[in-house]
């Protein structure tokens, strides 16, 4: 079943702005929990002996722990780019002030350049009424293009149908993948293959046997997802020895989120990692956490890589572990698919952005800055742009 992506970046900007309640009434397909329940502990039965699924684990650490390979091209070269030189690309992420969002519009400022396009960001500020000004201005200016982030169409249907009348092409990012169509597109990252790493590095830190606790996130079948088809499934498949304990929230009581981990702390001293669905919610946890002098040696993993969390990870923080994806080279291939639909041409299945498994072994060596986080170099060499400058016909 297609999972879509919701929220995966604003979580933190929205709760301050305490506008996501109206968001998951309309997105939500799935079945919801009352925040702060806690499903019972568990210990799923695995697959294969222990030893084999820490083996496994450790290799998929292994897999994702470096610089991402050398990126090969996701599609076929596109033509006539040049005929649309000069024209505005819209950029409108749930929320502008999410330092991930910022980290994607450098990515999306860098290609379009080459190309020569402009891209113009709109900041609802995670309000509903702020994300069809934002889409109703792109239909007024008849911008060439509109890139959402993180906002599912079914939020903004109306101003989308209206874009759609107006023949100008959509792509939603961080949405998912589902079917495309003419003019409106997805792009994402593997956000269920990131969670399942945060999961392998905890059972591979603990030798199979660790005690857990997820917060999950329960807005959306999207949130849900991330998790569910992640890391939950990961630790069932292959952690017999591991005791996981599910927070079930959502967004509206993520304020409630130390609370709950301080309790969950208390019920079960033995905890010794918790699993946070979002870099935005790692600051919560440990808060919780430092509440709770048994939670001393309790160690943090998460999603999304950045730059507050590697440093988190460097200063031995509680994080010890995170898996993120390049942002400023999701700016490119958002330009690829964009460019993609303006000329009417098949959009690709997946872009190949990469991803990188975070500890203290490779932290250590990266230059822990804003600038490098708006430049990506923490994947690897960025050969990416010019691949794609070769594709667009630019390089």
């Amino acid at each position: 079943m297609h999972r879509q992506q919701t929220y995966r970046r604003g979580l933190a900007g929205a709760v301050a702005a305490g506008c996501l309640l109206a968001i998951a009434a309309c997105s939500s397909s799935g079945s919801t929990s009352a925040g702060g329940s806690a499903s019972a502990a568990s210990s799923p039965s695995g697959s294969g002996s222990d030893v084999a699924s820490v083996a496994y684990a450790k290799q998929q650490l292994a897999k994702y722990s470096g610089p991402s390979p050398a990126f090969t091209a996701p599609g076929p070269a596109l033509k006539n780019v040049a005929s649309l030189r000069g024209k505005v690309v819209y950029y409108v992420p749930i929320g502008l002030t999410v330092p991930y969002f910022q980290i994607v519009l450098s990515g999306l400022r860098g290609a379009a350049a080459a190309v020569g396009l402009t891209v113009r960001p709109c900041d609802p500020a995670f309000s509903p009424s702020g994300v069809a000004q934002c889409l109703t201005e792109a239909a007024n200016q008849k911008a060439g293009a509109v890139i959402t982030d993180s906002i599912p169409p079914a939020f903004a249907q109306q101003a989308i149908n209206n874009l759609e009348s107006k023949h100008i092409p959509i792509l939603v990012a961080e949405e998912g993948s589902a079917p495309s169509t003419d003019e409106l597109a997805y792009n994402s990252p593997p956000t269920e293959l990131m969670t399942s790493l945060a999961a392998d590095w905890i059972i591979a830190e603990s030798n199979g046997t660790g005690d857990i606790v997820l917060p999950e996130v329960t807005d959306t079948a999207a949130s849900i997802g991330y998790v569910e088809g992640g890391a939950i499934k990961e630790i069932h498949a292959h952690c017999s020895g591991c005791k996981l304990t599910v927070l079930k929230t959502n967004t509206e009581q993520l304020s409630n989120l130390p609370s709950l981990i301080s309790t969950a702390l208390v019920q079960d001293p033995h905890v010794g990692y918790v699993l946070s669905e979002f870099d935005s919610d790692v600051s919560a946890v440990i808060h919780g956490l430092q509440t709770v002098s048994a939670a001393r040696g309790v160690k943090v993993s998460s999603i999304n890589g950045v730059l507050s969390d590697l440093q988190y990870i460097s200063q031995g923080n509680f994080q010890a572990e995170d898996t993120g994806d390049n942002g400023y080279q999701m700016g490119w291939s958002d330009i690829d698919q964009v460019l993609r639909l303006m000329l009417g041409q098949p959009v690709v299945t997946d872009e190949h952005v990469g991803i990188r498994v975070f500890t203290m072994a490779n932290v250590a060596g990266l230059t822990l800055t804003n600038q490098a986080a708006d430049t990506g170099q923490w994947y690897g060499t960025g050969d990416f742009k010019q691949v794609y400058e070769k594709l667009w016909g630019v390089g």
